[in-house]
This record gives C-alpha cells, sequence and structure tokens, in this order.
C-alpha cells in the first residue's frame, strides 16, 4: 500500500523504505556531530558513552540535534509541512518525589502542517521505526521501539487552542520551535 505527501512523494506503508532509513541515519549522525561539538566531547562516541550513561546535558543537545535535522528532512520531504517544534515531556510530581522519572531516549515533536495526510502519518512511522532501531542498536536497547513522539497539528487546531496545537500559544510550556518553513 502506498500513500502520496502534498508534494506528491510517494511513501510505502510497510518497513521503512531505504529513502526513510538514509534519512534517519543521517539524522543520528548529526545529531551525535552536533552534540559532541557542543559538548566539546571530540567525538560521537563520546557521545554514545555519555548516552548510556545517562547524562542528562548531552542528553539534551543530542535530543535537540536530532530534532533539528529530522524536522529539517520532514520539512524536504513534504511540503505541507509549516514548522516543527520540540517540546518536553514532563514527569508527572509523584515520579519526580519519588526519584522514579527516568529520561527516555524519546523525541516529542509538534509538527504544523496544513493539513493532515496519511502519507504523513506513513513517513513519521517509517522514520520512528528506522530511528529506533539504530538508536537501540548504538545505545544497547535491544526492546526500543520509538524514538520519535510526533504530533501533528493543523492550524486550526492552533488557532482553536485544542489538542496539542494549545501548546505553540502555551505561556507555561511553549515548545522549542526547531525548523520553519521559509
Amino acid at each position: 500500500m502506498t500513500a502520496t505527501t502534498s508534494s506528491n512523494v510517494i511513501m510505502t506503508m510497510q518497513t521503512p523504505s531505504r529513502e526513510v532509513a538514509k534519512v534517519a541515519e543521517a539524522a543520528l549522525t548529526w545529531a551525535l556531530e552536533f552534540c559532541a561539538q557542543k559538548m566539546a566531547l571530540g567525538n560521537s562516541d563520546a557521545v554514545v558513552d555519555c548516552l548510556r550513561r545517562g547524562d542528562s546535558h548531552v542528553y539534551g543537545y543530542f535530543q535537540y540535534g536530532l530534532a533539528k535535522k529530522v524536522a529539517e528532512c520532514l520539512g524536504e520531504l513534504d511540503e505541507g509541512i509549516k514548522a516543527v517544534y520540540l517540546y518536553e515531556e514532563e514527569a508527572t510530581p509523584e515520579d519526580a518525589a519519588l526519584g522514579t522519572a527516568k529520561r527516555l531516549p524519546l523525541t516529542h515533536l509538534i509538527i504544523r502542517t496544513h493539513q493532515k495526510t496519511a502519507a504523513l502519518n506513513s513517513l513519521l512511522t517509517g522514520l520512528d521505526r528506522a530511528l529506533a532501531e539504530m538508536l537501540g542498536r548504538l545505545l544497547g536497547y535491544p526492546q526500543f521501539s520509538h524514538a520519535l513522539d510526533c504530533q501533528v497539528v493543523e492550524d486550526i487546531e492552533v488557532e482553536s487552542r485544542t489538542g496539542f496545537g494549545a501548546l505553540l500559544s502555551s505561556l507555561h510550556h511553549r515548545p522549542l520551535e526547531v525548523w520553519k518553513r521559509a
């Protein structure tokens, strides 16, 4: 089964295609190099070691780099995407108080688009699968099932401040814009 994005890119609805896997690999490589540079770690192997240890500062730069590159690639693949935002899901107060809050290597994105499409959902699913597989191997998580949490919102949701669209105008928990169509 196939679907077509708003820019007439045909995407397969099953396993990640070679093209999606290449995008995932490029995003992961770029994020590791970006993080190594920002944290002055020397190389991407040092970043991986820090991520395995759970270093939250390194994870923050890695997550930002991954979000930025994924967003850029999505914008190239689907002309309907207007902007991409990175947001941080917070632990519940109970988790934080009990010390059970754990930062998972999951990147939360809000993707603002003109219209939700099956093709975009397919692209996001394939990209998530490819990144999860690559990150799982890299970090030693054999059962790593997801790398991305993507919430697609349309203009009407942003304007009416409903669902995840409400976060884009939030005073207290506004996401960080990592890419915007010029």
